[in-house]
């Protein structure tokens, strides 16, 4: 025996089974006494629903198709009985999409890979020694303060004070 109460002059007791069920038996005292056994409807199909979804869970266990259409089935029950909204469908949602847009989805869509770009950085690759002499030449000499020159060298680097400093 669960839980007793007394309603007017009916004694109700709630009794748990072996099974765990909650049968509310309800005894009258009055004149007539009659014996009538209730079953808590909620509690029954708060355990049914249980017993199904084990049943289901354990059913398709390994299947990952099965898993997501399963878990789908659950999340629009569950918005349609929390939210006491109206679960749509893939084609009411398309519909409901192209009425916002105004304009109809393509029922097929081409996918390209994308453009090739350049990054910062990248894109110069080192000049050969014939490039190298060809720029140098291009460029304009320039006058040497020790040896009087035009060329491509300055002081720093003057070939004359190199062999002067030699000689020394």
């Amino acid at each position: 025996m669960v839980k007793t109460s007394n309603e007017d002059d009916t004694e109700i007791y709630v009794i748990n089974d072996k099974f765990s069920k909650d049968w509310s038996v309800s005894y009258s005292v009055s004149g007539d006494s009659y014996v009538s056994i209730i079953i808590d409807s909620a509690t029954q199909e708060w355990r049914d629903m249980h017993g199904d979804y084990f049943e289901v869970a354990q059913t398709i266990k390994g299947n990952v198709d099965q898993i997501r259409a399963f878990r789908q089935i659950i999340a629009e029950g569950k918005s349609e009985i929390i939210a006491e909204g109206i679960v749509l469908s893939i084609s009411d949602k398309r519909q409901m999409i192209e009425n916002f847009y105004g304009s109809q989805a393509h029922s097929e869509i081409d996918v390209h890979p994308p453009d090739v770009v350049k990054t910062k950085g990248s894109g110069r690759r080192p000049l050969t020694r014939l490039e190298q002499a060809m720029k140098m030449k291009a460029k304009p000499g320039r006058k040497c303060a020790e040896c009087g020159e035009v060329g491509n060298h300055d002081a720093r680097n003057c070939k004359k004070i190199k062999e002067k400093q030699k000689i020394k």
